[in-house]
């Protein structure tokens, strides 16, 4: 409704001396809105970042702005006859933070692939009540490409399809289902290592004109830690477990905070000694493990924290350990109520890893 008043009032002869003020108020608006749904989106690619397997959102949307009141700015130049209103657009310009999320999107692995739920555009405005101006014409223009730029990039970034400009999606969707369902998955080593940077990837194929691949644009190489941050979460938000190492949690006492609205509660992170890789060293036997912990009610989730777990004894004690468990124990600050709590528990010798998840209620 905002958008259509203010292109009815650049219709005008001559447009009213505030419409200025009111598009840039209005791409503004856009910019806050924009900001919403691209953290939402963040959030989801996290969210299933640590599952194993193929990842892929499926983002149905009627468009999101590339460039803020591109089209309103479009619509006051042609008006005008006066091109540099058009550039004004840039002052708008969102496509960084587009780069960003796509970006997030590869460093995790998730393909975006987008359906433009507008389908087939009509004309919005320039109807008989404002006289079908030519700059509003073109504004529809605009505006439709505006909007569908975005859902576009988003998709062929991370190396997926849109379905633009219909309103039978079957054949899209079965498109989606053929990218999944068929690929081809190709691996190399990067001299770089995990330098948490962000790097392109190029794939060419050689000798064959008629062939297209399609495949996401980049990655960024993350650390191990970050990797069992997000697997930790995975098992968090959505139950993925794997356990190994046959690790389990035992709860221990429950004691008030200093925030009346919180307790602190004991968890015991217990993994039997079968399980571990124990390396002997300097008359002792090691077990170098790392802890991820994170925790969950209807809040909201609190931030992974990593702990670091060196077992060692004696070499002499190595018989009287076999059969035993041992525990390692961490003290968590939570809310009054039901919580979720995953643990993770990686084994950095082996490199092998464990993620297990409990409910505790803390009254």
């Amino acid at each position: 409704d905002d958008r259509r008043t203010i292109l009815t009032a650049i219709a005008q002869q001559p447009p009213p001396p505030d419409v200025e003020n009111r598009i840039r108020f209005y791409a503004r608006e856009q910019q806050n809105n924009l900001a919403f749904s691209l953290e939402g989106l963040r959030n989801l690619i996290d969210s299933v970042a640590g599952l194993p397997g193929r990842r892929a959102v499926l983002y149905i949307s009627d468009g999101l702005p590339m460039r803020g009141s591109e089209d309103i700015f479009q619509a006051q130049a042609t008006a005008l006859d006066d091109p540099t209103y058009q550039m004004r657009a840039f002052d708008f310009d969102f496509s960084r933070q587009f780069q960003k999320l796509t970006a997030r999107a590869n460093t995790q692995d998730v393909m975006l692939f987008t359906v433009d739920a507008a389908g087939l555009r009509g004309y919005e405005v320039g109807s008989a009540q404002t006289g079908g101006a030519q700059s509003l014409v073109q504004a529809n223009f605009a505006h439709r490409r505006n909007m569908q730029t975005s859902l576009e990039f988003m998709a062929e970034e991370t190396g997926a399809l849109a379905v633009i400009g219909t309103n039978n999606i079957g054949e899209g969707m079965r498109r989606f289902s053929g990218v999944l369902d068929n690929y081809y998955s190709l691996g190399y080593q990067p001299a770089h290592g995990r330098d948490g940077r962000y790097h392109e990837i190029e794939i060419e194929i050689v000798g064959r004109d008629d062939l297209r691949v399609r495949h996401r644009q980049g990655y960024r190489s993350q650390t191990v830690a970050s990797e069992l941050g997000e697997q930790t979460n995975a098992a968090l938000l959505h139950g993925f477990e794997q356990n190994p190492h046959a690790t389990y949690l035992e709860l221990g006492d429950v004691r008030p905070a200093e925030d009346d609205d919180k307790v602190l509660r004991t968890i015991r992170v217990k993994v039997p000694s079968s399980s571990l890789t124990l390396l002997p060293r300097a008359q002792e036997v090691r077990a170098p493990l790392e802890v991820y912990v994170a925790a969950a009610d209807e809040e909201g989730t609190a931030p992974v924290q990593r702990l670091e777990w060196m077992i060692a004894f004696p070499e002499e004690h190595l018989q009287a350990a076999e059969g035993i468990d041992f525990t390692y124990e961490v003290t968590l600050t939570l809310r009054r109520g039901r919580q979720k709590i995953a643990v993770g528990l990686h084994e950095t010798i082996t490199g092998v890893s464990s993620f297990v998840t409990r409910t505790v209620d803390t009254g």
